[in-house]
């Protein structure tokens, strides 16, 4: 290279010399995506159930991880803009050498780009670089703007804010660099996975407590559509125990339309006409991530315009077996007692629920005598 040059040329060689590589800004943008989005994934899945218990059924219903998607795809972008607003760098950008400047006229490099600049980069990766999230269209802008930079050109987004993308770090990318980013992207997508497993035990309790509402329910609004079962005894499929029914109950087979997409061909529904009370009793699902505690209060949390119910409480009268309890009331008809049981067995959750109308005076001796036969049939 000459050493007298003219200064445009002097300056066109020096954009040459920081200008990155594809492949590192193809590898820096990939890890902003997938830290980001899983970040907001998480902080937003949480909001969402926190404020609506039933989000995660929302959520796993047909095309709703995809809007969830492009809900969260906005506001990881908004969370990378925060990020590069505060510490000058984004965790892709750090990993891969880059850093983002604002040329001055003369064509050196001057301050970081501002706020207004980063705005507007954020709305074009946003709009012309991913397409709104939309698969077809995403394909198509990011298509266009890898020939773009592949002829030299800058992506329309930086052309648009002035703000251009240069190697900060010399050389090539180092061993500790590149293992720190798959090492970042491989930690984020485990605590994300940890977190789905979670959302899974969380939609399957929901699952739960809506089909055992309809399930205390069914033998007394059901009628006709009721088959009674066999009056005698009820083998519990999870322990292979057979329980047989006190006087005065039977066994219920509920129809199909009460269980919806839950298993109940194993579940214990016995019903006393005499005094009105039922009892339901059950191996609860999503028991693999949440503690009891947990999971009772995702049920009651699940139930809370069903059931009106107390504190969670200890539940001591079973030797050798952890439990809680939780007592109330039916919200529709407040004279119907509800008592829920969470019975803990190794890493298993098994549930006992009953139901007796309050003005019932030996309801409750009916039930404890039930009771037992149920909870002997526990491992």
């Amino acid at each position: 290279m000459p050493l007298l040059q003219p200064p445009d040329a002097r300056a066109a060689d020096e954009r040459r010399s920081d200008r990155p590589r594809l492949w590192r800004r193809l590898c820096a943008r990939g890890v902003d995506l997938v830290v980001h989005m899983l970040l907001m994934a998480v902080l937003l899945g949480w909001v969402a159930a926190t404020v609506l218990p039933g989000a995660a059924a929302l959520i796993s219903r047909p095309g709703g991880e995809f809007l969830f998607g492009m809900a969260v795809l906005p506001c990881a972008l908004a969370l990378e803009l925060l990020v590069q607003a505060t510490f000058g760098t984004t965790p892709g950008k750090a990993l891969f050498g880059l850093a983002l400047r604002v040329r001055a006229a003369g064509g050196d490099a001057a301050a970081p780009p501002g706020a207004r600049a980063l705005l507007a980069r954020q709305g074009g990766v946003y709009v012309q670089g991913l397409g709104l999230g939309i698969p077809l269209v995403g394909v198509a802008t990011l298509g266009y703007q890898l020939v773009r930079l592949r002829r030299g050109h800058p992506a329309s987004w930086d052309a648009r804010s002035g703000v251009e993308v240069c190697q900060v770090v010399p050389g090539r990318l180092g061993l500790v660099r590149a293992a720190a980013a798959i090492g970042l992207v491989v930690t984020v997508v485990w605590l994300h996975m940890g977190i789905r497993g979670l959302d899974a035990d969380y939609q399957a309790v929901i699952s739960d407590a809506e089909v055992s509402s309809r399930a205390l329910s069914a033998p007394t609004s059901a009628g006709a559509v009721l088959r009674v079962a066999d009056r005698g005894s009820w083998l519990n499929p999870w322990t292979g125990r057979t329980v047989r029914a006190s006087q005065g109950w039977v066994r219920v087979a509920l129809p199909p339309s009460a269980a919806g997409p839950v298993d109940m061909s194993g579940w214990g529904v016995f019903h006393a006409a005499e005094c009105g009370c039922t009892l339901l009793m059950f191996k609860a699902s999503g028991a693999d991530n949440l503690s009891t505690p947990e999971h009772a209060r995702a049920w009651m949390a699940a139930q809370s315009q069903t059931f009106v119910l107390g504190e969670l409480q200890r539940l001591d009268v079973l030797p050798g077996r952890r439990g809680w309890t939780a007592r109330g009331v039916r919200a529709a008809s407040p004279s119907e007692q509800v008592d829920v049981a969470f019975l803990e067995h190794g890493e298993d959750v098994w549930m006992l629920i009953a139901s007796w109308p309050a003005d019932t005076l030996q309801a409750m001796s009916r039930i404890d005598g039930m009771r037992q036969a149920l909870l002997a049939s526990l491992p």
